[in-house]
C-alpha cells in the first residue's frame, strides 16, 4: 500500500502524457490487450497497472469476464495488493469457474508453483453462509472461503490481508517468500526485489534515525556521542527476516555514515556463508556512486591474510570511495587480533593485541551481529568492548536475535544498553522517544510469534507446524 501511494502521482502523470493530444494518441486508438499491458509493465512503467490489467483481462478471458463483480472486486482490492502483479500471469485463461453446493459462487486460479510442478490451483469460494474468511490448505486444491458480501471482508482492519497471507504460506505467491524465482519475477514486473514487512520497515526507520542523529552530533563533537546511542538490537521471531534488517542497516551506514569499514559477523561458518549471499543482494540495490567490496580471511577471492593486508585494503578502497565489508565468524576475528587460537593459549602481548584492536576500530563504522544472543560469549563481549564501547570508537553495533537471553550475561541490558527494538511490539516513533525503555520477558517472545503467525508472515515455516484456524 505504501508503494502504491508513493507512485500514484507517477501513474496519473504517465496516463496524462499517454492520453494527451501531443502524444499523438486519440480516443480511436484500440485498447491495449492484456498481454500488451503486462509486457509494458515489464518494460519500465513504474506505476501500478493492476486496474488496467484487470480491465483487459475482463475483456479477453471469458471465464474471468463471467465472474461475479464482487469476486473481481476481491481480486483487485484484497488479493492483488497482497501478492502483487505476480497474481496475474501474462496470458488469459488462468481462471476457471467451479461449482459449490450452497448459494454463492466459486472460481479457481491457476498460479505458478515451483519449476517442477508448473502450476498449482487455488480455489476461492464465495458464499452467504460464510461470515468470516477462513481456509483449508489440506484440501486439493487449497481453498479460501470468503463472504459473498465484500463489505464483510472490507470491514476487517487489514481488508483480509492476514488471512490471504496465511492461506498462501508455503505457496510461491506468498509475498514474503524469498525464493530466487520470486525475486526474479518481481524484478521483471518492476516491483521491489523483496517486499518489506511492516515490522522490518519500523526497525529500518529507527536505525536510519539513529544513524542520522549520530552523524549530526559527530560534526560537532565525538565526546557528545555515547556508545549506548550507537547500539540497536532487533528482536523478532525466526523467519520474519531479521537478516534483511541487518542488510538495510548496513546500507544506511554506507549511504549516511562517514566510516568506510564494516564487519558482518556470526558465530558459525555456515551462517557467514549465507551472509555473503545476502550481501550480493544488497550490493545490487546501492545507488550509483556507492560501492562496497566484500572481503574474507584467507581465501582466493577477496582474501585478507592478516590485519596488515586488511588495513591496506580498507585504505585503498576508501581512496576510491568504496566501503569494505569483512565477513567473518567472531572467533576468527578474536584469534586474528589476540593470537589465541583456543582457550588457554597465551597469544600476543597485551601491547600488540591492543594495537590490533585499534587497527580494526580506526575506520570501523558498523559491527553487525547475526544471532546476537551469542554475544554473551567471551569473544563477543571483548569485541563489543574494544570495537564499540571504546572511547575512540565511532562504530554502531547492530544485532538481531529471536531469543535475546543468555545464561550468563544480560544481552539486552549489559551488551546493548537496553536498546532492544521488539518487532510488532515497538514502533519507530515510540521507540525513538524512549529507546529500550520497556524491559520484556520470555512471554513477549511468544506474543511476537503469535502475532507473526496471525499475520501470515513466517514463510520459513511449513503450514503443518501451526493450526490454520489461528
Amino acid at each position: 500500500m505504501r508503494f502504491v501511494l508513493q507512485k500514484t502521482w507517477v501513474c496519473l502523470l504517465a496516463l496524462g502524457i499517454l492520453l494527451s493530444p501531443a502524444a499523438g494518441l486519440g480516443a480511436k486508438k484500440p485498447k491495449a490487450s492484456y498481454r500488451e499491458l503486462h509486457t509494458s509493465a515489464t518494460r519500465g512503467i513504474h506505476c501500478d497497472v493492476t486496474q488496467s490489467l484487470m480491465r483487459a483481462l475482463a475483456q479477453e478471458d471469458q471465464a474471468f469476464k463471467n465472474l461475479d463483480p464482487r469476486m473481481r472486486r476481491f481480486l483487485e482490492d484484497s488479493f492483488l495488493p497482497v501478492v502483487g502483479r505476480r497474481g496475474l500471469e501474462a496470458k488469459p485463461g488462468i481462471f476457471r469457474a467451479c461449482e459449490i453446493a450452497s448459494r454463492g459462487a466459486c472460481f479457481d486460479l491457476d498460479t505458478p508453483a515451483d519449476i517442477e510442478k508448473g502450476f498449482e490451483r487455488l480455489r476461492f469460494v464465495f458464499s452467504d453462509e460464510t461470515k468470516v474468511a477462513h481456509f483449508d490448505i489440506e484440501k486439493s486444491p487449497r481453498t479460501l472461503y470468503l463472504p459473498l458480501d465484500p463489505k464483510l471482508l472490507e470491514e476487517t482492519p487489514d481488508h483480509g490481508a492476514n488471512v490471504i497471507r496465511r492461506f498462501l504460506v508455503g505457496h510461491i505467491l506468498h509475498p514474503f517468500m524469498p525464493h530466487d524465482d520470486n525475486v526474479a519475477a518481481r524484478l521483471a514486473l518492476e516491483e521491489s526485489r523483496l517486499l518489506i514487512k511492516d515490522a522490518q520497515h519500523e526497525a529500518e526507520t529507527a536505525i536510519e534515525s539513529l544513524v542520522k542523529a549520530f552523524q549530526n552530533k559527530l560534526k560537532k563533537s565525538i565526546d557528545a556521542v555515547r556508545a549506548s546511542s550507537r547500539k540497536f538490537l532487533f528482536v523478532a521471531p525466526t523467519g520474519l527476516g531479521k537478516t534483511e534488517v541487518l542488510m538495510r542497516g548496513l546500507k544506511t551506514q554506507i549511504l549516511e555514515g562517514s566510516q568506510h569499514f564494516h564487519i558482518l559477523t556470526a558465530d558459525r561458518i555456515n551462517l557467514t556463508n549465507q551472509l555473503r549471499k545476502d550481501l550480493h543482494g544488497l550490493e545490487a540495490t546501492l545507488p550509483t556512486g556507492k560501492k562496497m567490496a566484500v572481503v574474507y580471511w584467507n581465501e582466493s577471492h577477496g582474501k585478507v591474510k592478516d590485519l596488515g593486508r586488511l588495513k591496506r585494503t580498507i585504505e585503498a578502497n576508501k581512496r576510491e570511495g568504496i566501503h569494505t565489508v569483512l565477513v567473518s565468524t567472531i572467533q576468527s576475528i578474536s584469534s586474528t587480533v589476540t593470537g589465541r587460537l583456543q582457550k588457554g593459549d597465551k597469544g600476543f602481548s597485551r601491547q600488540k593485541t591492543s594495537a590490533n584492536w585499534a587497527t580494526l576500530r580506526q575506520e570501523l563504522g558498523t559491527l553487525l551481529i547475526d544471532e546476537a544472543h551469542h554475544t554473551g560469549a567471551p569473544w563477543y563481549t571483548e569485541a563489543m568492548k574494544e570495537l564499540v564501547n571504546h572511547n575512540n570508537s565511532k562504530a554502531f553495533a547492530l544485532g538481531t536475535t529471536a531469543t535475546p537471553f543468555h545464561g550468563q550475561v544480560d544481552v539486552i541490558g549489559d551488551l546493548f544498553d537496553d536498546r532492544a527494538f521488539w518487532a510488532y511490539l515497538d514502533s519507530a516513533e515510540e521507540w525513538l522517544k524512549n529507546p529500550g525503555g520497556i524491559r520484556r520477558d520470555f512471554k513477549e517472545v511468544l506474543d511476537q510469534l503469535q502475532i507473526a503467525l496471525i499475520r501470515g508472515e513466517l514463510t520459513d515455516f511449513q503450514h503443518r507446524y501451526y493450526a490454520p484456524e489461528i
